[in-house]
């Protein structure tokens, strides 16, 4: 956190998504900028250090070129960013702002000041401010986090989450896999339905504070969604959820545990070194209920 680790994430942009995620980048850090300021010198792959003061600092961040839209993703303290992925700073309001961003009402200041999806900090700064928005600050600012939160539900189930926990059908505790995908399908139909509308929600709150009635309205199409991006099939305004998907999630899970990656017995990563052997799982998980695979080879016939 604030710069103090060997790594820190590193905001470059990514897929479109709104709320939370693309947390897939760090930089090496060991402490400081010393490394990356000796490179200043550089005459090719020389580092553009601005606003220091904003180093490690907590914001929303987006995607500069972005073929699918523009999208904001909250960003907790203790990044770096650079233009692929930059980031928008504020003491009071922040997701406030963070909400606006992600409204249809930037989406319509943004078809004329962005025009070509490119969306640099000066097209963004330029997207204006209703000072009646302020007025619903608090409301607004509870729905943003939660939708923030639904968000980085969904982010932190995915192995390629630094805040991995467990499969998602395992964690569930049935001895079927089709009961253990019914409970998973019930739950996250529920939330992507719930982040679906708390956006129009927020679309509306702002549509009405611009007046904006007579030209957008707050409806959200269920592909704009950003949740379940990998799960989600639509078909005629209806949602469905694909078990191929969800059950290679479990495939993928189940090679992990039998590497040690993971545990049924414990969350989050339990070997992660090259160097790591059965006796530092053992260290960790005494008597596990399922046993890693001691020469990490798997023969399929």
């Amino acid at each position: 956190i604030e710069g103090r680790g060997k790594w820190v994430p590193y905001n470059k942009g990514g897929d479109f998504k709104r709320w939370y995620g693309n947390r897939e980048n760090v930089l090496r850090w060991n402490g400081s900028d010393s490394e990356l300021s000796a490179r200043l010198t550089w005459k090719k792959k020389r580092p553009t250090l601005r606003n220091r003061k904003h180093w490690f600092e907590e914001g929303y961040t987006w995607t500069t070129v972005s073929g699918g839209g523009f999208s904001a993703r909250y960003c907790e303290k203790g990044a770096m960013f650079d233009n692929g992925g930059c980031t928008l700073f504020g003491k009071n309001n922040l997701h406030l702002l963070g909400g606006l961003l992600n409204s249809k009402v930037a989406d319509r200041y943004l078809d004329f000041l962005a025009p070509t999806l490119n969306f640099q900090p000066g097209d963004i700064g330029s997207v204006a401010i209703e000072e009646s928005i302020f007025n619903s600050a608090n409301v607004v600012e509870e729905i943003v986090k939660s939708c923030v939160e639904l968000s980085k539900d969904d982010w932190s189930s995915r192995e390629q989450s630094w805040n991995f926990k467990t499969n998602e059908l395992t964690k569930r505790n049935e001895k079927l896999i089709a009961k253990a995908f019914d409970s998973y399908k019930t739950d996250w139909v529920n939330k992507f339905h719930l982040l679906h509308q708390k956006e129009e929600l927020l679309n509306s709150i702002f549509i009405n504070h611009y007046g904006l009635q007579y030209e957008l309205t707050p409806n959200v199409k269920l592909e704009s969604i950003t949740i379940l991006q990998d799960e989600v099939i639509v078909t005629n305004n209806q949602i469905s959820i694909d078990p191929i998907r969800v059950l290679s999630q479990l495939f993928s899970f189940s090679i992990g545990c039998i590497f040690g990656r993971y545990s049924l017995d414990k969350s989050g990563l339990i070997l992660s070194g090259h160097a790591e052997t059965i006796e530092d799982f053992l260290r960790q998980i005494s008597a596990p209920k399922f046993f890693p695979d001691e020469d990490n080879i798997i023969p399929f016939l």
